[in-house]
């Protein structure tokens, strides 16, 4: 959009000034989540290219700097650019050192966060030829459901429990379990309609 490329103007003329490390990597990074922001699919590879880099660095100043927090949000978006380029392994790598983080640091809403995008993660690695994954992406779901609540978010929990139903339905498993699996996805959708 025209905001979008405004913002980017603006911010990468502030980066052209003399500011200090600190105000440079947060400029950075708000340009890098402006990027993010940009990137629709078909993606952009040119601005991929672009982003994976400036994220990068950004990342490693804010572990320079023993800030750890904000080095997860940093590893979180790096899963998502890695999970758009396909790049599975990658990808769960940086969710699991941001879970990580989030978690030694009592910030349970964005570890939460993290398990859902992990979960989106898995399931689409299970959908395209790694079922091994279908059960891990559940996993990640229910972790996320244990802070996104019917109560404190619910449209989250009902997308949650949509997700669930969809994964349950098509969790490959012997014939005789499969029955099991079909209610329990029933269950899901019921919730996510509920």
């Amino acid at each position: 959009t025209d905001e979008t490329g405004d913002a980017t103007r603006v911010l990468e003329a502030m980066l052209q000034g003399e500011i200090s490390e600190e105000a440079s990597a947060e400029l950075n990074y708000t340009l890098c989540q402006n990027w993010l922001q940009a990137l629709q699919v078909p993606y952009d590879q040119a601005l991929l290219d672009k982003l994976k880099p400036k994220l990068w660095r950004v990342l490693e100043t804010y572990q320079k700097q023993g800030r750890p927090l904000a080095a997860a949000m940093a590893l979180t978006d790096a899963g998502i650019i890695a999970n758009y380029e396909e790049s599975w392994s990658e990808s769960l790598g940086y969710f699991n050192q941001a879970v990580d983080i989030f978690e030694a640091h009592g910030q349970e809403a964005l570890a939460a966060n993290v398990h859902y995008r992990k979960g989106t993660l898995l399931y689409t690695w299970a959908k395209n030829g790694n079922p091994q994954f279908y059960r891990n992406a559940a996993e990640s779901y229910q972790q996320a459901a244990r802070v996104f609540t019917q109560q404190n978010a619910p449209e989250v929990y009902a997308e949650i429990q949509h997700h669930l139903g969809i994964i349950y339905a098509e969790i490959p498993d012997a014939v005789k379990k499969k029955g099991i699996w079909a209610a329990v996805s029933s269950s899901a959708f019921q919730e996510a309609l509920r």
